[in-house]
C-alpha cells in the first residue's frame, strides 16, 4: 500500500510512517504531558436499532456552516473511491465544526509550481500543505498565508497547542508571527543508508562498519564482482544525493538546499557560511567523482534519470530522514528487503519542523474554521485514517488483534502519506513489524541534539534578488558535481564559488548573520 509516492519520496526528507492507535503503547509529547488515548474505530458500541437522527449542528463559533477548500499534494488529481471517502470526511466535519470540505488533489511533482501559480493569481482557497514541497518561508515572504494569532490557535486548535512544545512553535515563527501549524511527525533529521538485504547476505558485508563514505568502497567493489548491474548503487539523480547528505555534513540549512547559507548545527555560536565553499562539501564532491568514474552511478543521473542497471535493483540508496520503521515502507515499495543504518549525527532543526506544515491561505474567508479543521486532522484518528487509508470494510480491514491497529488494503485506493495530512502518530500501522516504532521515534526526538539555531526564521526579503541569482548559479553547478560528472572538481568548485560571489553570496551571508545575531540577543 502507498507505493505510489515511494520513488518520488526516496530522496527527500519527510517519509513518516510511525504510527500509534488506541491501546498501542505511546510516548508523551515533547512537553512531557501524557498523550490522550486515541479512540479506536474497532471498539464500536452495540448496534442501535432506533431511527437515526440528524446530527446536531454545532452552535457557538461553528453556528454558521462554511465550505473549506483544501489543496492536497497527491499522486494524481483523482483516486478510485475518493468521492465516497470525501463524503465520510464531511460527515465528521459537518458534525464537529459545521464545515463541508472540498478537496483539490494536485500531483506531487506539480504541487510546488501549481501552488506558486495560485499565489500569483491570488486564487481563493482555505488551506494547503507547505514544507518540503511548496516551501514554507518563500510562501510566507510572498504573503501567501494568513497570520495565525495566539488567540485563534488557543481557541480553534487546542489539541495541537497542547501537543506541541514551544520549541516546535518557535521553529515556524517568522518575525515572531505564526503562519502555519506543524504536522506531528519525527522532528529530527539524520541521514540514512539503505542496503539491499539479499545483497548484504550474498557478500557478507557488515553495514554496521560504515561510518564514512570511504567505508563503502569495499562493498561497492564486491558488488561490481557480482555483475548483473549491481554495481550501480543509488538513485543519485540531479542533486538528490547532496539533499540526503546535508545532515551528515553537519548543516542546518537556512533557506534551502539549493541556496547558499547554512550554520553547523553543533556549533555553540552560529556562524552563517557558504556550504558550497566548505571543506566537507569539496570532499563530498571528490568522492562523488571517484564513484562516478568507477561506474557506480546511472549514466543519465545529471539530467534526472533513475536507470539503475540491468537488474533493476538499487543495491544502496541514501535516505534524508532515517527513522524506525522506514525500512519496512521502502521494502514494500521496492519489492525486496531493506536494511537501513543511521549515518552521521542527528539534530532537531528548524527545517525539519518546517518540512511538514499545514497553512491557511491569505485569501481564506474562514481562517478560524480552517484552523479548527487542521486541529481535527491532528486529533481525530478516524478522520486522519479516512484520508490516509479510506473507509474501513471498503478500502481497508484490520488484521490480527484489532488492538494492534494493523490494517491491510482491500481496494484500489492507494492512500496518502500521513505526514502530508496530519498527526502521523494517529495513523494505523500497515505492517505488523511497525508496531512499537512510535516509542523508538519518540526516544530519537527526545535525545536528538537541538540545532544552535532551532527556532530561527530568516527573513529573505532584504536579499531576495541575491538569493534568486545565487539559486540560479547553484542549479547550474550542483547537479553535475553531485553526480560526479565533473573531472576537474576543484577547478569547478572555484568557478562555482566565484559565480556565487558575483551573484551576491556575501550579501546573503551578511544578512543571515545580522539576523542570527539579533535573534540571539532576544534569547
Amino acid at each position: 500500500m502507498k507505493k505510489f509516492l515511494a520513488l518520488l519520496l526516496a530522496a527527500v526528507m519527510v517519509l513518516a510512517m510511525f504510527t500509534a492507535c488506541a491501546k498501542t503503547e505511546t510516548a508523551p509529547p515533547a512537553d512531557d504531558k501524557p498523550a490522550a488515548e486515541t479512540p479506536s474505530t474497532t471498539d464500536k458500541p452495540a448496534e442501535d436499532t432506533t431511527p437515526a437522527e440528524e446530527p446536531a449542528v454545532p452552535d457557538g463559533p461553528f453556528a454558521e456552516e462554511v465550505t473549506l477548500h483544501w489543496v492536497i499534494p497527491a499522486a494524481a488529481d483523482s483516486y478510485p473511491g475518493w468521492d465516497a471517502i470525501l463524503e465520510k470526511i464531511n460527515e465528521i466535519t459537518k458534525e464537529k465544526i459545521n464545515a463541508t470540505v472540498e478537496a483539490e488533489l494536485i500531483p506531487l511533482g506539480e504541487y510546488t509550481d501549481k501552488m506558486n501559480m495560485k499565489f500569483t493569481a491570488g486564487e481563493e482557497f482555505d488551506l494547503c500543505f507547505t514544507g518540503a514541497w511548496n516551501p514554507y518561508l518563500p510562501a510566507v515572504s510572498k504573503g501567501a498565508y494568513a497570520e495565525l494569532s495566539q488567540d485563534v490557535l488557543d481557541t480553534y486548535a487546542p489539541d495541537v497547542m497542547a501537543d506541541l512544545n514551544s520549541g516546535v512553535w518557535d521553529a515556524v515563527r517568522v518575525n515572531g508571527k505564526i503562519y502555519g501549524i506543524p504536522l506531528q511527525q519525527i522532528y529530527v533529521r539524520q541521514t540514512g543508508i539503505r542496503f539491499n538485504t539479499d545483497l548484504l547476505d550474498a557478500t557478507g558485508f557488515d553495514p554496521s562498519t560504515v561510518h564514512t563514505l570511504d567505508d563503502l568502497d569495499a562493498y561497492f567493489a564486491q558488488l561490481a564482482e557480482l555483475g548483473e548491474g549491481y554495481d550501480v548503487i543509488a538513485m543519485n539523480a540531479n542533486t538528490e544525493f547532496y539533499d540526503c547528505m546535508v545532515n551528515a555534513l553537519g548543516y542546518d540549512v537556512i533557506i534551502s538546499n539549493k541556496t547558499p547559507g547554512v550554520v553547523y548545527y553543533a556549533d555553540e555560536t552560529p556562524v552563517a557560511v557558504n556550504q558550497f565553499a566548505s571543506e566537507e562539501f569539496k570532499e563530498f564532491c571528490l568522492k562523488m567523482r571517484e564513484w562516478a568514474a568507477a561506474g557506480y552511478f546511472p549514466a543519465d543521473a545529471v539530467t534526472g534519470g533513475t536507470s539503475i542497471g540491468d537488474s533493476g535493483i538499487r543495491a544502496v540508496a541514501f535516505d534524508p530522514a532515517h527513522k524506525p520503521g522506514g525500512d519496512i515502507v521502502e521494502a514494500a515499495a521496492r519489492g525486496y528487503a531493506i536494511t537501513g543504518i543511521p549515518f552521521g549525527d542527528c539534530a532537531m532543526t528548524t527545517g525539519a519542523v518546517q518540512a511538514t506544515i499545514t497553512a491557511v491561505s491569505a485569501t481564506s474567508k474562514n481562517v478560524e474554521r480552517a484552523v479548527a479543521f487542521i486541529n481535527l486532522l491532528d486529533s481525530d484518528a478516524e478522520l486522519l485514517n479516512l484520508v490516509c487509508h479510506g473507509i474501513e470494510g471498503v478500502d481497508f480491514q484490520f488484521v490480527g488483534d484489532p488492538a494492534d491497529c494493523v490494517i491491510e488494503s482491500i481496494s484500489d485506493y492507494p492512500g496518502m502519506y500521513s505526514f502530508l495530512i496530519g498527526n502521523v502518530f494517529n495513523e494505523y500501522y500497515t505492517d505488523p513489524s511497525q508496531v512499537g516504532t512510535w516509542p523508538e521515534t519518540a526516544e530519537i526526538n527526545a535525545n536528538a541534539q537541538a540545532s544552535c539555531v532551532l527556532g530561527f526564521a530568516f527573513d529573505a526579503e532584504p536579499v531576495s534578488t541575491e538569493i534568486a541569482q545565487c539559486s540560479a548559479v547553484v542549479e547550474e553547478y550542483l547537479p553535475a558535481l553531485n553526480c560526479g560528472a565533473i573531472e576537474d572538481v576543484e577547478g569547478t568548485l572555484d568557478a562555482f564559488n566565484a559565480a556565487l560571489e558575483q551573484a551576491g553570496v556575501s550579501a546573503i551571508l551578511a544578512e543571515m548573520q545580522s539576523q542570527i545575531d539579533a535573534w540571539l540577543a532576544t534569547k
